[in-house]
């Protein structure tokens, strides 16, 4: 079996040990269910397939075509809609089991990565600023904007940039627990710096 980059973590979340003044003063995940709400758009796709479903419906009672030809049309309908929502699930959950977003007192730290692992670091001085979007639930995203020379590839950073941000991207961390007290601690460290 082989190891992966991130099998030897000297600390969870972190390609190496802080260097000497360097301090983790918050580590979070994103939560599965916000990555496939938020990410992945599962009321959409939901509202999506019921509508499909109802349309066929619609379309085979018009054409008189009776009740047996919709109960035939009608479970592949709802087998691929669920086929396609347990794909978002899962590759959600492996969002959630293989992302760590660090803040640091001088820089946030994310590792994510399904086919490609990687670790990004953001130091705070090429932070120009930080934008919180809370969900109903207490989580949410912050995005952050950097500096016009640092530019994240969008591709590579997906879902952990801002949604349709193509010509300047913004790192962004998803879905998180506690947004209100993760964005008060981000922004006290950013005003330290």
């Amino acid at each position: 079996m082989s190891e992966s980059e991130f099998d030897v973590e000297p600390i969870r979340g972190l390609p190496e040990k802080p260097p000497q003044g360097e301090h983790i003063l918050w580590q979070g995940v994103p939560s599965t269910q916000g990555i496939a709400r938020h990410a992945f758009y599962a009321r959409i796709l939901i509202g999506y397939f019921l509508a499909l479903i109802a349309l066929s419906a619609g379309v085979t009672l018009l054409e008189g075509r009776g009740v047996a030809v919709l109960l035939q049309r009608a479970p592949w309908l709802i087998a691929f809609g669920i086929a396609v929502l347990a794909i978002a699930w899962a590759l959600s959950w492996l969002i959630h089991r293989t992302t760590v977003y660090t803040i640091t007192n001088r820089r946030l730290v994310m590792r994510f990565g399904l086919a490609l692992p990687m670790a990004v670091n953001i130091p705070f001085s090429i932070i120009e600023s930080a934008g919180k979007r809370a969900y109903g639930d207490g989580a949410g995203d912050i995005a952050l904007t950097l500096r016009r020379d640092q530019s994240p590839a969008y591709l590579l950073m997906w879902p952990h940039v801002r949604p349709w941000k193509l010509g300047r991207p913004q790192p962004m961390l998803r879905a998180i627990d506690d947004i209100d007290g993760v964005a008060d601690l981000l922004t006290k460290s950013l005003r330290a710096v």
